[in-house]
C-alpha cells in the first residue's frame, strides 16, 4: 500500500527561497521523464536522473536523490516502463512533500506518522 500521508522535510531557513523552484524543476522533470521514455531518449533521461541522483541530497530530499539514481539505471538499460513507474514516484513524493524552514535545521528529514 502506498504511503499517502504528508512527507516533512525540515530545511534551514536559508533555502526558503531556492527550495520552491527547485520542487518545480522536478516536477518539470517528471513530465520531461515521460516524454523521453515514451520516445526512447534514454540518454537524455539517464542524465536527467543522474542529476537529481547528485543534487537531490544537497537540498534535503534525499527521496529525490534515490529515485534519481533509479531513474538513471532504468534509462541506461532503456527499460522504458521503469522510467514511467520511476516518474511516477517522483511525482507522488513531490505532492505530498512538505518543507518546513527553521534556523539549523538543515537536513533534517522526518515524515509525519
Amino acid at each position: 500500500m502506498a504511503e499517502t500521508g504528508p512527507v516533512v522535510i525540515r530545511l534551514d531557513a536559508e533555502m526558503q527561497e531556492i527550495v520552491p523552484r527547485y520542487l518545480q524543476n522536478r516536477a518539470a522533470d517528471c513530465v520531461a521523464l515521460r516524454d523521453h521514455a515514451r520516445a526512447a531518449t534514454f540518454d537524455e533521461a539517464r542524465r536527467l536522473g543522474h542529476n537529481m541522483k547528485g543534487n537531490g541530497g544537497g537540498y534535503g530530499f534525499v527521496e529525490i536523490s534515490r529515485l534519481g539514481a533509479q531513474i538513471e539505471i532504468a534509462a541506461t538499460n532503456g527499460d522504458a516502463a521503469a522510467m514511467l513507474t520511476l516518474a511516477e514516484e517522483l511525482s507522488a513524493y513531490l505532492a505530498r512533500v512538505q518543507p518546513v524552514y527553521g534556523q539549523g535545521s538543515s537536513g533534517q528529514i522526518g515524515q509525519t506518522p
